[in-house]
């Protein structure tokens, strides 16, 4: 349906963001990636978890695609907490 796809739209990421507003806007996704960990709101630990996780792979793919400068230091966390979240997920 029409509003499906337009829901499914609003869930997708944007595969480059203007270079003024690159650093805004990967610290709002770091953040609300931390959030979603710490808060599992209706669902359970793992699901939030498992989406907070999808942040921070979707915030390394990013950085390596589009080479942000002056974000590495929250690149690497991100890639670490990617690999550690799946072992707090089993």
């Amino acid at each position: 349906t029409i509003a499906a796809a337009a829901a499914a739209a609003r869930r997708t990421p944007p595969t480059k963001v203007p270079d003024d507003e690159e650093r805004t806007y990967l610290t709002a996704r770091f953040v609300r990636a931390r959030v979603v960990s710490k808060s599992h709101g209706a669902g359970s630990e793992a699901e939030a978890l498992t989406e907070a996780q999808r942040e921070y792979e979707y915030i390394v793919s990013y950085c390596s695609h589009n080479n942000v400068v002056g974000f590495e230091a929250e690149a690497q966390l991100c890639k670490e907490m990617a690999e550690l979240l799946p072992t707090k997920i089993e």
